[in-house]
């Protein structure tokens, strides 16, 4: 490691274009206020040993000898490299790097090699991706011996502790420079030493694809080190939360929560601790109720647990259980059929008041309260965005997780819950989460969103005859509507069929499925039912087969040429794999184009949320009506996909009361 103390020794970043680059900071979120203390660079080798530099900026000091460069002399010399395009940074998680620069008014315009999303494409069968663990892989020889130190260090003289945005963090910036940049150049090392190991892979090139053009892993690569700028703007963008609004939603909700505990309370006879299952399960019985518990797990000849339905998990026999009630969604919807044909209004009211407080309280603690947590000076929430927490290639999002907020019609569970009770509630809190995502002064939010794509790639790469015909008579065909004038039967029940067998359901998932909606069939009806959808879509039951033995080889590949890896006996998965890893590349595209084009035209506007198959923005009014219809051209854009791809585009004052946009320019013109 050397320590620039002096200006003059800074490296000189124009000898070559590939650097590796670290920042060590004095927290987590760029946001917040916090910044970067000290830079660690060195030029990339593709072997051999390159010096490391370590400039501190911002450091606490201490009696080591050791000063600060200066911090605006440093950021030029820094800056002039990430804002030259001819030039590359190479490292770990650079998103939050980038974002650290972008903190400090450097807005990073060099291309970028990620270590990170780079182990995802190649080795994508697990869900952690830090360096330490890519070091013990990889270069398992290779010790992080100042590590150590510095956590003995910050034990000693800085205990863990909560941050303001509510992570358990360090402030860099206070340990000594030498130390804190012995620990950065250890880094640097390891990311260099892992991505030569990843370079050694062997990577797989083109291959006949569905009969498409065929993408090797070196193009996805290309793409997925794009994508790490894209989600880094995203970021840096935040979504703008309607302040005032969360905070009365808060406060009503929990005298909400309060006023249902004082009804279980007497219904129960007597006040009880609800988050308690066993005082739960006393006062549940009190209530003339009938408890389920969890059944004990049973495990096949290889260990796997037996048994992938939830409604399959409980039992109201105490020996054959694990002596412990359940209270998950499935139960609480078996408790409320179960008591409602029963007659036992007692019961069935202490469950859905149960529900209804269980639930409120899950989305104050996960979804208000974080929201007023994690939201910056200016109102702004900033998630983070993940390449490579999802192994068939869908992107995810914590910190907080933006992905979870219940579309407008609600979740899954409050869904089931209206079939229960015969009635829509439009006033649900679920349905209430996206209203708080507003758009600035002078602007809207505009959604799109691609229609029933998961549905139409199945039936492109299941070359499904019967459902492309349909598609190319009439782009907007509605597959479940299709599905149901194939087979002969209602649109209810061909949605259902759709999704069990493009992710993994079988005759006696059907069943269950049914039977729980209202329409009781037994595994061998299911069957049938099941028989008569191949009988007349032969193709997808071929696609479904190839895709199962595909998998028998360890992985599949879908679309885009990534490998989803599938699990020994798990090949049920395959064709849910590869689905929903071609429409999460199909969108990841879609977000690149989106920042190209974006840059490209100077378009004031700011992309700042994709959630699923959804990319939302915020666009100046008076621009609404003009940049929507190019926006809707970009996001469908994808010419060697066999079938038309087509997206829902609404534009409202929150992400919540959207409407459809043809309706939105009639609305302007009649004002």
């Amino acid at each position: 490691m050397i320590l620039v103390q002096r200006l003059s020794d800074l490296p000189d970043l124009s000898a070559t274009t590939h650097w590796l680059y670290d920042s060590e900071t004095s927290g987590l979120s760029p946001y917040h206020g916090d910044r970067i203390a000290g830079i660690a660079v060195s030029p990339w080798s593709s072997d051999g040993e390159a010096p490391e530099y370590y400039v501190p900026i911002r450091h606490r000091l201490h009696d080591d000898g050791c000063e600060n460069l200066p911090v605006e002399n440093v950021l030029r010399w820094i800056g002039d490299a990430a804002r030259d395009p001819k030039k590359t940074l190479i490292g770990h998680g650079l998103k939050y790097d980038v974002n650290m620069l972008r903190a400090d008014g450097i807005l990073t315009e060099a291309k970028v090699i990620d270590s990170l999303p780079y182990a995802h494409v190649v080795k994508g069968d697990r869900l952690n991706y830090e360096l330490d663990r890519l070091t013990k892989i990889y270069v398992p020889d290779f010790k992080h011996t100042y590590l150590e130190q510095l956590e003995s260090w910050f034990a000693q003289n800085q205990p863990s502790k909560k941050t303001s945005v509510g992570k358990t963090g360090r402030n860099y910036s206070l340990a000594p420079i030498e130390l804190m940049g012995n620990y950065a150049c250890e880094d640097l090392q390891a990311t260099r030493l892992v991505l030569r190991e990843l370079k050694k892979q062997e990577l797989w090139g083109k291959i006949p694809n569905f009969g498409l053009p065929s993408f090797s892993a070196a193009e996805l690569l290309v793409h997925e080190m794009e994508l790490v700028l894209t989600l880094a703007d995203m970021e840096w963008n935040g979504a703008q939360l309607g302040e005032m609004h969360c905070l009365q939603l808060r406060d009503k909700a929990n005298e909400e929560i309060e006023q249902l505990f004082d009804e279980l309370y007497k219904l129960a006879g007597r006040s009880f601790h609800v988050m308690s299952w066993k005082e739960m399960w006393l006062a549940f019985e009190s209530a003339g109720g009938v408890v389920l518990f969890w059944t004990k797990p049973e495990f096949d000849e290889q260990g796997r647990r037996r048994g992938k339905q939830k409604d399959q998990q409980f039992t109201t026999d105490r020996s054959k259980s694990t002596g412990r009630p359940c209270w998950n969604s499935v139960a609480i919807m078996r408790y409320l059929e179960f008591f409602r044909r029963a007659g036992n209004t007692k019961a069935f009211e202490f469950v859905r008041i149960y529900r209804e407080a269980s639930q409120r309280q899950r989305l104050v603690s996960t979804n208000l309260d974080v929201y007023l947590q994690k939201r910056d000076a200016a109102g702004r929430i900033h998630g983070q965005f993940h390449q490579h927490r999802v192994v068939t290639g869908r992107l995810s999002s914590t910190d907080p997780n933006e992905e979870n907020v219940a579309v407008v019609k609600g979740n899954a569970d409050l869904k089931a819950l209206e079939k229960v009770l015969g009635a829509k509630d439009d006033n649900a809190l679920s349905r209430q989460l996206r209203k708080l995502f507003v758009a600035e002064r002078g602007h809207m939010i505009v959604s799109l969103d691609l229609s029933q794509i998961e549905y139409r790639a199945a039936a492109f790469m299941a070359n499904d005859l019967v459902l492309l015909n349909k598609y190319r008579n009439d782009p907007k065909t509605d597959y479940h509507q299709a599905t149901s004038d194939i087979i002969g039967c209602d649109r209810d029940l061909s949605k259902t069929l759709n999704f069990l067998s493009l992710y993994g359901g079988g005759p006696t998932a059907l069943a269950a499925k049914l039977t729980a909606s209202g329409i009781p069939t037994t595994v061998e009806g299911a069957k049938q039912i099941l028989n008569r959808m191949f009988q007349a879509r032969p193709s997808l039951r071929a696609f479904l087969d190839r895709m199962s033995e595909s998998a028998r080889k360890g992985y599949v590949q879908n679309c885009f040429g990534r490998r989803c890896p599938i699990p020994q006996g798990m090949e049920y998965i395959a064709c849910n794999y590869v689905v929903q890893g071609s429409c999460g590349d199909l969108l990841r595209r879609a977000l690149t184009r989106f920042r190209r084009e974006i840059k490209e035209h100077k378009w004031p506007i700011k992309m700042f949320l994709p959630v699923h198959d959804e990319i939302v923005f915020q666009v100046p009014t008076e621009l609404v009506a003009e940049l929507v219809p190019e926006l809707v051209k970009i996001m469908c854009y994808c010419p060697w996909f066999g079938v038309p791809i087509l997206s829902d585009a609404e534009v409202g004052s929150n992400w919540g009361e959207v409407i459809p946009f043809s309706e939105w320019v009639e609305t302007r013109k009649a004002a």
